[in-house]
């Protein structure tokens, strides 16, 4: 039984390091998509503009929208490289949170299997 409490103990540890690191990503995605998300919104808004343009409004909507839609491409392409490592990450602290859930249900079999060997020997 101290064994498996060790165990438990280390795979709590193992647990909450892979934890940690998954919100960490997370946060960092969470960041990106927001970004994302804003940028999306100021694109939205160079266009969504009551009166009509004039050519040198229509000049400088059209640069502030390359501009734009070049930031939304890096953002883009630096969500898709950090996915792989996200889940990679959401994995193993799947993974870990599991190891310590089932190790906890082995030790309250046991407990429970100790205790109906003490009640039949009564």
């Amino acid at each position: 039984m101290k064994a498996l409490t060790g165990l438990e103990q280390v795979a709590r540890l193992r647990s909450d390091i892979e934890m940690k690191k998954f919100s960490i990503f997370r946060a960092k995605v969470v960041a990106v998509q927001a970004r994302l998300s804003q940028l999306q919104d100021q694109l939205r808004g160079y266009y969504d503009v009551p009166a009509a343009f004039s050519l040198d409004e229509a000049r400088l909507t059209n640069a502030l929208t390359v501009e734009t839609l070049q930031s939304i491409a890096r953002e883009e392409a630096h969500l898709q490289r950090m996915l792989p490592a996200f889940e990679m990450a959401r994995a193993a602290a799947t993974k870990e949170f599991g190891r310590v859930q089932v190790l906890r249900q082995l030790g309250e079999d046991l407990d429970h299997q100790r205790d109906l060997i003490a009640r039949r020997r009564m």
